[in-house]
């Protein structure tokens, strides 16, 4: 879960003020859509539950600071591995980033990805009443057995309405990998700063990747009131 905010919030990095000063005009015409098999009920977008971002999203600066930021928290407390029982990654929670990769993470959450759950999701999102997010955090995907990263991660399903993966480093710095979705057989992978949004109910997991090591920001939305007095973009444990 993401924590409470500190009471004396930090001067956000520029990456973050970058993020900040633009909001996101989501469009569907902007995603690829992907059809699956036997949809939910009740799902405005009906087949098409999967989308990706035809260009980056997100900005470079924000993606090589929230990794720089994974890491350094890293350094400090480790990895996580057990977090999520049902599908383990190896992670770093948004709450355990440093502040102004924080910063940078609150941004991307507010400025880009809740927009877009409320254009491909509108029925799921109502964009009058922001989503809340249950869990946010860097995962690190190695394909070097002796490091701290899994090589894949399991087919699962999230506990969230809409799920969001952005690759926040470049495909040359890895090969394979991806989002694996399972009732079709897609392998969806973009860009560093592409954004990756789906309903959470479809199962999917990571595909492997077989060199190098690739890094994504994870974020699971939910719908309900904010009754925490914070503004969007925060879950209490």
């Amino acid at each position: 879960m993401i924590r409470r905010p500190p009471r004396s919030t930090p001067k956000p990095s520029s990456a973050a003020s970058d993020v900040y000063k633009r909001q996101v005009a989501c469009r569907a015409a902007d995603f690829v859509s992907f059809d699956v098999p036997e949809p939910p009920t009740g799902l405005d977008s009906g087949r098409r539950v999967v989308h990706a971002s035809k260009r980056p999203l997100v900005d470079k600066r924000a993606c090589a600071e929230l990794v720089a930021g994974a890491e350094a928290a890293a350094a400090a407390r480790g990895w996580t591995t057990d977090r999520h029982a049902h599908a383990p990654t190896c992670d770093v929670p948004a709450h355990d980033l440093p502040p102004a990769a924080a910063a940078v993470a609150r941004a991307v959450v507010r400025r880009i990805l809740f927009p877009c759950a409320t254009t491909l999701f509108p029925r799921l999102v109502d964009a009058a009443r922001p989503p809340v997010v249950r869990d946010c955090f860097v995962i690190r995907y190695d394909a070097d057995g002796d490091a701290p990263g899994f090589a894949s991660l399991k087919p699962h399903v999230d506990e969230s309405l809409v799920s969001f993966t952005v690759p926040l480093n470049e495909r040359d710095e890895y090969d394979d990998g991806g989002l694996f979705v399972a009732p079709t057989g897609d392998l969806i992978n973009g860009d560093a700063g592409s954004v990756l949004c789906f309903y959470g109910g479809v199962p999917h997991g990571g595909y492997p990747i077989s060199r190098g090591t690739r890094r994504v920001l994870t974020a699971f939305l939910v719908a309900g009131a904010n009754a925490s007095g914070q503004p969007p973009g925060y879950a209490l444990p």
